[in-house]
């Protein structure tokens, strides 16, 4: 199949490229999201509101991710949630219990991957963490300013994979938002996309029969 022979690279295009299909695990939807208990809001909130100078990062990623986590977890650390409530964050009460991780890097971040279907984005895909804990592949990022508080930049899919899977990827971006401020990965919240646009649907339907 195309995800047995193309592993990570053929997962990352199929990220970009496909809405999941089917219904969802949870999220927005209010089904039962994966959430890893270990990384719990309440006690990690504790640790950072009690004077610790440890900066702490929101970790999650949208639901997507968790279907082809086989293959993504070559390039990717695991989030403390797999839900679709990453897309927005309550920072007054994070009622969905988004997980809160210890960063000693820098920055906390955010990415947002496109989802494109027919030639027309239909939504994002969304990761957010410290950026030592999300990508396995560094190397490559370009490098970041150590002035602004917050910065977005885009970057391309070939800079998170190791050399030998670049070149069999796309020339496909997506945009990285990074920040200083403690859990200020909250930022940007974005829709999910889970409904495909009307032009889209037409699309389909023309291409079905």
């Amino acid at each position: 199949s195309l995800l047995a022979a193309g592993g990570p690279v053929a997962v990352l295009l199929l990220l970009s490229s496909l809405p999941l299909s089917g219904g969802s695990r949870g999220g927005h939807n209010g089904g039962s999201s994966y959430v890893d208990t270990s990384y719990s809001y309440d006690t990690r909130s504790k640790l950072s509101f009690t004077g610790s100078s440890t900066r702490m990062c929101y970790s999650c990623m949208s639901e997507d991710f968790l279907h082809h986590w086989a293959h993504l977890q070559e390039l990717y650390y695991p989030p403390a949630n797999f839900s679709d409530e990453c897309y927005h964050i309550d920072h007054a009460s994070n009622r969905a219990g988004i997980g809160i991780v210890p960063c000693q890097a820098a920055y906390c971040i955010t990415v947002i991957e496109p989802k494109i279907l027919a030639g027309q984005r239909i939504g994002s895909n969304i990761i957010r963490g410290c950026i030592s804990g999300v990508f396995r592949h560094t190397h490559r990022l370009p490098p970041l300013s150590h002035q602004a508080d917050h910065e977005c930049l885009s970057v391309s899919m070939r800079q998170l994979l190791p050399p030998h899977l670049a070149v069999r990827s796309s020339n496909r971006t997506m945009n990285m938002c990074v920040c200083s401020g403690q859990l200020c990965n909250d930022f940007p919240s974005i829709s999910n996309g889970a409904l495909l646009s009307r032009s889209v649907q037409t699309l389909l339907l023309v291409a079905l029969f």
